[in-house]
């Protein structure tokens, strides 16, 4: 779904170009075509446009979830300085009969060079933000992980007793820190391993065993929990 809609994107950029192109050539002089400064205008104007659409096309097609936060700002970018390029290419295709190519180039060139450098900064902000996303998931995920292992016990439990401890416990898990850190590393492995005790005591059936583990899981997880309120 994403694909065809930013090939609709691409196609509309390209159909418009087209129309444009074609009044212009209408429209124009003839002996204005022969000025170098018309022709240099309209290479800034459209074709440098149409690579710069499709790498972003091509870009935004071959993203992964985690890098179509880029998508809004790119096309932001894009669509900005497409505009730039156009309004000051019609003027200068339209409105000089006399040769400036000078002038055309500076204007382009610095049209240029100020499009280049707000790409990197924005290049550079958006893989910032995509990194602290792909980063904040595989930290949550360790909660989450807790929370299913734990879950998968209370289904497959009958004793209401023990069924209560293990609700407490997925309770307890799920209002935790979801943010982990480097430095809990160590405790996070011991509730791990407290939990992976816990499910293979419920799949051999020995639930007489359950409490005791629940109980040191419910330590380890307020230890862990005060640390992340420490690390903020």
């Amino acid at each position: 779904m994403k694909k065809k809609g930013f090939l609709v994107t691409l196609i509309s950029v390209l159909v418009a170009f087209g129309i444009i192109n074609l009044i212009l050539f209408l429209c124009v002089p003839a002996e204005r075509l022969s000025l170098p400064s018309f022709w240099v205008a309209w290479s800034f104007t459209f074709p440098l446009n149409i690579i710069t659409t499709v790498i972003a096309f091509l870009y935004c097609t071959r993203s992964s979830s985690t890098e179509l936060v880029k998508t809004p700002v790119l096309f932001i970018v894009q669509s900005v300085f497409l505009g730039i390029y156009l309004v000051a290419g019609l003027i200068f295709m339209s409105f000089f009969n006399f040769d400036i190519s000078v002038a055309v180039w500076v204007t382009e060139a610095i049209i240029t060079g100020i499009y280049i450098i707000v790409a990197l900064y924005a290049g550079f902000g958006m893989s910032y933000l995509s990194s602290n996303i792909e980063h904040t998931k595989k930290k949550v995920f360790y909660i989450r992980s807790l929370q299913a292992d734990v879950d998968t016990c209370v289904s497959q439990v009958s004793d209401p007793e023990v069924k209560k401890l293990l609700s407490d416990l997925s309770e307890k898990i799920r209002f935790s820190d979801p943010m982990s850190h480097e430095s809990l590393q160590g405790c996070e492995m011991k509730i791990q391993d407290l939990v992976t005790e816990i499910v293979t005591s419920v799949s051999l059936g020995k639930l007489e065993l359950v409490p005791e583990l629940v109980t040191r899981a419910k330590i380890e997880l307020d230890s862990r929990n005060n640390k992340c309120k420490i690390l903020k």
